[in-house]
Order: structure tokens, then C-alpha cells, then sequence
């Protein structure tokens, strides 16, 4: 029987209109996408404002605080490089008007977590050098 090697997920790093997002990421840093016309907030990042049709945008330095929106406990890996992790917690951040950023929930159990639970932004660096964005449990 052979034997195949398993790559951890990346994320798609290429996408020219999250690149700002990444590269933000790198350098520890939660970038957030603004319409230069209306001052609203853009996730996921498109082409136009959704509220204003407006075209011209500026990325700006979130405070890397949220809110749970939502969550989801993970029994089983939807990915073979996951299976160590089992179970893990996906949650949906409310970050800012408008931007409710997906992510993996850290050091708690999942019998810990709460809709409207405050959270930090924390950086975890993968193989491979890329940084996912995940999230935290806020000590209040």
C-alpha cells in the first residue's frame, strides 16, 4: 500500500484582493478593508463598495478585538491534516460594522464557548510560512 504525504491547508494567497489581508497576517497585524467614499467596511473584500458602489478603498489596522457571532464544534476533520485536532472550534468574529472574519478558536474547550464571548485576534504561524488568523478567549 502506498503511503501519500498530507500538506496542511494554505490559504489562498494569491487573491489580490485579500493580499493586504495576508499580508497583514505576516506581520501580525488584522487589516481591514474601508471604502475611501463612505467610510464602510468591506468583508470579504469586492471590487465595490456594497454600500455606496464606491471603487477606491484603504486597508486599516483593526484593534485584533471581537465578538463570537457563531460557532461550530468540529467532531470530525474535514481534512486529514486536521485529524490531530479533533475537536476544534471554528467560530465567526464580529470585528467591526459589516465584518464578521472566520477563524480557528484556541485555548478553550468547547463546552466553554458563548455567542457574544469576547476574543483577541492571535497570529499562528504554519509550515510553510504562511499566517492564519485565529481567535482567542478575552479575559474581561
Amino acid at each position: 500500500m502506498a503511503t501519500r504525504e498530507i500538506q496542511p491547508l494554505k490559504p489562498h494567497l494569491n487573491d489580490p484582493l485579500f493580499h493586504p489581508f495576508w499580508e497583514g497576517a505576516q506581520a501580525q497585524k488584522l487589516m481591514l478593508r474601508q471604502c475611501n467614499n463612505c467610510k464602510a467596511y468591506q468583508w470579504p473584500p469586492r471590487p465595490m463598495c456594497a454600500n455606496c458602489s464606491g471603487c477606491s478603498f484603504s486597508w486599516v489596522e483593526g484593534d485584533g478585538e471581537g465578538r463570537v457571532y457563531t460557532y461550530v464544534v468540529a467532531h470530525r476533520a474535514f481534512h486529514p491534516s486536521f485529524e490531530d485536532r479533533v475537536p476544534y472550534i471554528l467560530v465567526v468574529v464580529d470585528v467591526a460594522p459589516g465584518v464578521r472574519i472566520l477563524g480557528n478558536l484556541l485555548g478553550t474547550p468547547p463546552e466553554k464557548v458563548k455567542i457574544g464571548m469576547p476574543v483577541s485576534v492571535e497570529f499562528v504561524k504554519q509550515l510553510g510560512g504562511s499566517t492564519l488568523v485565529c481567535w482567542r478567549p478575552k479575559s474581561e
